[in-house]
Formats: C-alpha cells, sequence, structure tokens
C-alpha cells in the first residue's frame, strides 16, 4: 500500500509500484506560485513551470476573487476529471536538484529545490507534483488514447467525497 509522507494525506491502496509507471505529472499555478514567493522573499530567481516537466499544470479558476489560491490543494485530491478523461492520483512526486537546471541553457541555480527543501520536505524527502495515470474516459471507442485540451474544465474528488459522478464510477468499475 502506498502512504504519502505528505500530512494530511490519506493512503488508498495504491501499490508504490504504480508512481514509477505514472503517465503524467501535475503541477498547479497556485503551488507554483507561493513557491515564488517564498523565494523571492530569500532573494532568490523565480521559477519557471517548465523545470518541474509537468505533463498537466492546472490553474485555478480564473474567475476566482484575487487572493483565494490554494496552493497544494492537490495533495488532497484523489481522482481528477479533466474535460472528459479520469486520472486517479498516485502520490506526491518526489522531486532532486534536476529541478535547479534550467532545460534551455543547462544552467544550473539553486533555486527552486532550496526553498522547496524548506516548505515541502516530508520524512527527509521533497516533493512538489503529483503523479497521475488516465483511468479513462467518456469518449467511445475505448483504448489508451485520450485528448485533453487546454482551458478544460477540471474537476476534483477528495478522499471521503461521495463519488455520483457516473463516469467517474464507470472507470472504477471497469477495473
Amino acid at each position: 500500500m502506498y502512504t504519502s509522507p505528505v500530512p494530511g494525506r490519506q493512503p488508498w491502496g495504491i501499490d508504490k509500484a504504480l508512481q514509477s509507471t505514472s503517465a503524467a505529472v501535475s503541477d498547479g499555478v497556485p503551488c507554483l506560485n507561493r513557491l515564488n514567493e517564498k523565494i523571492k522573499e530569500t532573494g532568490g530567481k523565480a521559477a519557471h513551470a517548465e523545470v518541474f516537466r509537468a505533463n498537466i499544470i492546472i490553474a485555478e479558476d480564473p474567475s476566482a476573487s484575487p487572493g483565494v489560491e490554494q496552493p497544494y490543494v492537490e495533495d488532497g485530491w484523489r481522482y481528477l476529471r479533466i474535460g472528459r478523461q479520469y486520472f486517479q492520483m498516485l502520490g506526491s512526486c518526489r522531486r532532486c536538484q534536476m529541478v535547479c537546471v534550467d532545460q534551455t541553457t543547462a544552467e544550473k541555480n539553486e533555486e527552486p529545490f532550496v526553498t522547496l527543501a524548506k516548505t515541502r520536505r516530508f520524512d527527509g524527502k521533497v516533493f512538489f507534483g503529483q503523479h497521475t495515470c488516465l483511468l479513462g474516459g467518456l469518449d467511445a471507442g475505448g483504448g489508451n488514447q485520450a485528448t485533453i485540451m487546454v482551458g478544460e474544465k477540471v474537476v476534483s474528488f477528495r478522499e471521503g467525497d461521495e463519488v455520483n459522478d457516473v463516469g467517474l464510477v464507470r472507470c472504477l468499475d471497469a477495473d
């Protein structure tokens, strides 16, 4: 059973081996914003989303009031629906010094790892983002291919939420 080291995150029977087979790493814009706030407080260079090499980056609702961002809210998510596709959250993504290497210039910086190590260290390991895998979708035909698009609505399901989403129930019953 996979047990997340992130406080408040509940284990849910995901085999730890599944982490290495995740199809995507999801990071949130509010998390990056909070991280950069902390970096700037110490005079460091802000991190760009690209250093985390995420397949999916989730922004908060653009109609939300300023200042109501919820960084690291994804630590408590169990499933996601993006458009017509469903994903399972497999656990927190452990980070290493690679996030300090500019992917274009190969220049190495101290940030964002130094700040992550101060703010997102649990059990001696540094975490940022979530491993996810595709469960399936509402599209006809099935198979293991899915399409999500920029701007599609994202719905999260937390541990303990009543799952009454027909598509998610169908995906879970297919396992």
